[in-house]
């Protein structure tokens, strides 16, 4: 047991002097005012000096060796956030009253949804019960009729197209108010198709007196409002989607410049009370860096880093107020409306082609009968019309399902999107 002691005793001895720094070895130590890290002082003396304010070399470079321009520097770059942070904040809120109108040219009471659906409507009552469907039976039977021997011909009219004449029955004519006008317009049209053997040229010359005939017929009508509704609304969601879109982009833009003002004021902040701090240990009673921070860490003298300069609130009051107005409870769904938009798009094509196609190959042929014209026309015209109407309206039948489920389509998608009434 004892001469383990005193074998210990050198070694404990050896060990405690060993980290003792020879008079050449001596220096003092300090850390930096600016990131608390340590850094050597002086070759003279020995130990840590715990009350000394000073940069390190590293802060010293980084602030070009000279800390009152450095401080000077990042003023300005406060200053210039400052004023961007501003500039943004004004564009997002102008993107935000542009985005709030749209909505409401959508979902207002006389807004594009509106429309969208009173038009939806309208064409949907001049298609019920599969009225296009009966106009092409109608021409079916109309064929047949012709197809009867002449023999047999006389006094069945019974396939004159009830529905068609439901579209112009009380309809005005243009300046043709005289059924006698039309007949001798018919009766030309005959003539050319004996002569040529050309329906369509024959149409042509018909409607050429009176092509604003096509006007009074509701069907078209319908579609051609109905068309012009699906513009509007497509319109609207689309300036919707933009503003809505901008006005985010501008509030990420400025939570990045707000981030940067944070953290160049909390710089601005430490290093003016390390360049206050030192010029006291210097002992200049005097100081050259006031006004100081204030408690709530704000510089007087120096932009706040919140935009609104003369307010009061928190940075954090003013982050929930921004973000309030970019994001407000009542707005659409995005997601619906990206979908309605996407078929409203694909609907205007439809409904275009759906149009044309009773404007052009439709409604030319069909509308002599839909006047009680189908006499005047003489059989081998009407024939040859109806001919020409039977695939036509076949085709009009199918595009007018395809609006129709488009239309449907949208609608609930628009529904489904809308914020609450009583929040807009």
């Amino acid at each position: 047991m004892k001469t383990r002691t005193v074998f210990l005793i050198p070694v404990m001895t050896a060990l405690m002097f060993s980290g003792t720094p020879t008079r050449v070895q001596a220096e003092t130590d300090a850390s930096c005012c600016r990131c608390a890290s340590f850094f050597k002082l002086s070759d003279k003396g020995s130990g840590y000096l715990r009350h000394h304010i000073g940069f390190c070399p590293k802060c010293m470079t980084e602030m070009g060796g000279n800390p009152e321009e450095f401080l000077a520097r990042l003023k300005g770059r406060h200053k210039g956030l400052s004023d961007a942070a501003q500039l943004t904040k004004q564009q997002a809120r102008k993107s935000d009253l542009a985005r709030d109108k749209a909505r409401d040219s959508i979902y207002g009471r006389e807004g594009s949804a509106t429309g969208f659906f009173t038009a939806l409507i309208g064409l949907a009552s001049e298609g019920a019960g599969g009225a296009i469907k009966k106009v092409g039976s109608g021409v079916k039977k109309g064929l047949g009729y012709y197809n009867k021997a002449a023999d047999t011909l006389e006094g069945d009219l019974g396939w004159v197209l009830d529905e068609g004449k439901n579209w112009v029955e009380g309809k005005t004519v243009g300046a043709v108010k005289d059924k006698a006008m039309l007949k001798a317009a018919a009766a030309i049209g005959r003539h050319h198709y004996s002569q040529a053997g050309d329906a369509r040229g024959a149409t042509k010359n018909f409607l050429g007196a009176h092509g604003d005939i096509k006007k009074g017929v509701s069907i078209l009508e319908s579609a051609i409002k109905f068309h012009e509704k699906t513009d509007q609304l497509a319109n609207g969601i689309q300036d919707y989607l933009e503003h809505r879109a901008d006005a985010e982009r501008l509030h990420k833009e400025w939570e990045e410049l707000t981030d940067q003002m944070e953290l160049v004021q909390k710089e601005i902040t430490k290093l003016l009370n390390c360049l206050e701090l030192k010029q006291a240990q210097d002992g200049n009673k005097q100081s050259r860096y006031l006004p100081r921070p204030s408690p709530d860490g704000r510089l007087a003298g120096t932009e706040q880093w919140t935009v609104r300069f003369a307010s009061a609130k928190t940075p954090a009051d003013e982050r929930a107020e921004m973000k309030a107005l970019i994001y407000p409870p009542n707005e659409p769904d995005a997601a619906a409306l990206k979908s309605a938009l996407t078929a409203l798009q694909r609907l205007r094509t439809e409904s275009a082609d759906f149009i044309r196609q009773l404007e052009e190959e439709m409604l030319p042929p069909l509308l002599p009968f839909w006047y009680d014209l189908q006499i005047e026309l003489g059989r081998d015209f009407a024939k040859a019309l109806l001919e020409w109407a039977d695939p036509a309206t076949d085709k009009a039948g199918r595009q007018y399902d395809r609006v129709m489920r488009y239309g449907q389509g949208i609608e609930a998608n628009v529904k489904r999107a809308a914020p609450k009434a009583e929040k807009i």
